[in-house]
């Protein structure tokens, strides 16, 4: 079953699988283990499912341990209506998965050996929807394809291969990003971009990560597209940038002399997590902000609030016209504290 609650509406809808399938809901696959945990992904239109089914293979307490199974996958959309309610849902899409690629949960950690087959990511927007599928060929063991779609007729708006597997997505309007992972934990991962009027794709930035060095702890760096506009974590330093993608100009968002940890971008309002300590990565899953900074195109940056004592995690989302604040406690990781405002009482310096 899906649940949904838009404000304006709220129940639940079957969601159609098998006995064999379990439901995927589409976000980056590093936040999922092979306990596979459901996530979804919407737009103001429709919303897609991703199911799939795996045979049992050898697993520890952990992960598999080797000759992990083939996963087959289908892609399931539905219609939202004006109150955001989904009809009922259609298969769009299916294929089967084969490639072992390593767990990229770097809390875990490349020397835990985790390794598992994985579905597709995706996106939609405006009537497309963007995924990802195995494409290996010579010299290129995890090479994917991209495919943006129209979710109307089926028809391939764009596709290109992509040398590595493909770790994550994000498609608005005809604009995509995505980060492309190697297959193992590793020091280069690009961050690349395709827009109509450019369908190639283009290197934005590699980033150079500390790999799997023991006790570090580190994570893929965020990225955010809205519109023409992307804004990305730019450095392990906590350099937050934007970019416009029609113009080419990037502009630094982070305030120097801080080291900040990108949360949302609504495409106009970035909200961070930053720190004055040098210590710190903002690449580091561990990294906790000492407060956080409300930047927009229109007022400037403002600190909000400091981080409560005892939160153990934060996150940060704009929903509905406000912003919201959500810090989980260190101690009790099922007490979690939510802050929101209304976005226009955070305008000014």
């Amino acid at each position: 079953m899906l649940r949904y609650e838009t404000g304006r509406a709220n129940g639940s809808i079957p969601i159609p699988v098998t006995k064999a399938e379990v439901a995927y809901f589409s976000q980056a696959i590093s936040q999922i283990d092979p306990a596979r945990y459901p996530y979804a992904v919407w737009d103001e239109t429709e919303i897609a499912v991703v199911v799939s089914s795996q045979g049992i293979g050898p697993e520890t307490a952990i992960c598999y341990d080797s000759g992990i199974p083939p996963l087959s996958w289908r892609i399931l959309v539905a219609p939202l209506d004006t109150n955001g309610k989904p009809g009922a849902f259609a298969q769009f899409a299916n294929g089967r998965h084969v490639l072992s690629v390593q767990i990229p949960n770097f809390e875990v950690g490349a020397s835990a050996g985790c390794e598992a087959v994985w579905p597709p990511s995706v996106a939609l927007s405006n009537g497309l929807i963007a995924y990802n599928v195995e494409r290996p060929a010579a010299g290129h063991p995890f090479g994917s394809e991209i495919l943006v779609r129209s979710l109307a007729d089926g028809s391939t708006v764009r596709d290109f291969s992509t040398p590595e597997y493909v770790y994550s997505l994000e498609l608005s309007g005809t604009n995509l990003t995505w980060i492309e992972f190697p297959g193992v934990t590793t020091s280069v991962l690009p961050l690349r971009l395709s827009t109509a009027d450019h369908p190639g794709a283009q290197d934005l930035l590699v980033y150079k990560t500390p790999g799997d060095s023991g006790d570090v702890e580190w994570n893929v760096p965020p990225y955010i597209l809205v519109g023409n506009v992307l804004a990305w974590q730019a450095s392990s330093a906590g350099k937050v940038w934007e970019r416009d993608i029609p113009t080419g100009k990037i502009h630094q968002i982070s305030p120097n002399g801080l080291l900040c940890q990108l949360g949302d971008f609504d495409g106009n309002d970035i909200v961070m997590g930053c720190s004055s300590d040098p210590s710190l990565t903002a690449w580091d899953v561990s990294f906790l902000p000492g407060w956080f900074v409300f930047w927009s195109r229109t007022g400037g940056y403002r600190v909000l609030t400091g981080m409560p004592d005892g939160s153990g995690s934060w996150s940060a989302a704009f929903a509905n016209g406000s912003l919201w604040l959500s810090f989980t406690s260190d101690q009790y990781p099922y007490e979690t504290a939510v802050w929101t405002a209304p976005v226009g009482t955070l305008k000014g310096n």
